[in-house]
């Protein structure tokens, strides 16, 4: 059993191939107006957006994070969420 993280990196770098990937990560307990404009941003600057969530013991989480990676990775823009 290797580390997700790794593996997810991993993954990632393959099928991205040579497609600019554009990582930002956060908390992202609600999705608001300003997380929006941030990834929509990102996306923008790359041909594919990966998002990290920050762990449920991260500062300032209060949304657990199986529902905080529902709401990032339901939208459209967004390529892998992890």
């Amino acid at each position: 059993t290797g580390d997700p993280i790794t593996a997810a990196v991993a993954d990632i770098r393959r099928q991205a191939g040579c497609r600019r990937v554009v990582f930002v990560s956060g908390n992202f307990n609600v999705i608001h107006p300003g997380h929006l404009r941030l990834l929509k941003f990102a996306a923008e600057a790359g041909d594919e957006l990966v998002v990290g969530i920050n762990p449920d013991a991260t500062s300032g989480v209060t949304v657990p994070l199986p529902l905080r990676l529902e709401g990032v990775r339901s939208l459209g823009i967004v390529a892998h969420a992890c």
